[in-house]
């Protein structure tokens, strides 16, 4: 049994390293990425605004940031929320 995982070993990599590659190219794009029946990868635009320092209470100004998001697809969400994997 252990020869077939060896086997296989070398073609997960090979899939890995050709699915990622766009996949991060996307995102660091900004585009939305998604990955049939596992999620949805997307950037969000956070808006710069005016904080406060906790230490001294100053006003500092904060820049425009860009935010990973994850949305779980609908089918990833029910095989991790079955009834046998919920906390009682």
């Amino acid at each position: 049994m252990s020869e077939g995982r060896v086997e296989w070993a070398p073609r997960g990599g090979q899939v890995r390293d050709r699915r990622l590659p766009p996949c991060r190219d996307g995102a660091v794009a900004g585009r939305r990425v998604e990955l049939r029946d596992f999620g949805v990868f997307a950037v969000k635009k956070r808006g710069s605004y005016t904080a406060r320092n906790p230490r001294t209470g100053g006003a500092v100004s904060v820049g425009e940031k860009a935010i990973p998001t994850f949305k779980m697809g609908r089918n990833m969400h029910r095989r991790l929320n079955t009834s046998s994997n919920t906390v009682a």
